[in-house]
């Protein structure tokens, strides 16, 4: 894929997954609680929450990214409590890229089943091209008005290989 489709997926992906909610983050300066990133430049779509006012709970999840799926290593599986559905959701996976305006866009892209700590690595219309700098989150369930639990993981930041 050229620089110039990478550029229009990423421009695509943003319109398609911000038609839902947005909302900015006007936390502090400076990285705190284990965010690898400054909040005050994280923008939250696809959610109905205000994810990043909750509290990081698990402050050492660091995304790992191999052939065909994306692991959360540090990531507490059963500290949650299940959410719905049969297998137990307890959380919403979360993938994000830095804005031309150098904003953080974070969506959703996935449910988390209790118990479980991999995810795959289909995010719509986003495709992290090597050596890019790719976000990853985890969250209570936070896309529509259900909730199990108002808190988050860390912000962890993985350069694409």
């Amino acid at each position: 894929m050229g620089l110039r489709s990478t550029v229009l997926s990423i421009l695509v992906l943003g319109l398609i997954a911000g038609s839902g909610c947005e909302s900015s983050s006007s936390g502090g300066s400076g990285s705190s609680g284990g965010d690898a990133v400054d909040k005050s430049r994280i923008a939250i779509g696809a959610c109905t929450a205000d994810v990043m006012s909750w509290p990081i709970t698990q402050s050492s999840v660091q995304a790992s990214v191999t052939d065909e799926h994306i692991v959360f290593e540090g990531y507490n599986a059963e500290q949650w409590t299940p959410g719905f559905g049969a297998k137990n959701v307890n959380a919403n996976t979360f993938v994000g890229y830095e804005r031309a305006d150098g904003t953080i866009y974070l969506y959703t892209w996935e449910y988390m089943p209790m118990g479980q700590n991999v995810r795959g690595k289909d995010f719509g219309g986003f495709r992290p091209v090597s050596g890019q700098q790719v976000y990853f989150m985890v969250a209570g369930i936070c896309r529509d008005s259900r909730r199990n639990v108002e808190e988050r993981s860390n912000i962890s930041v993985v350069t694409w290989p």
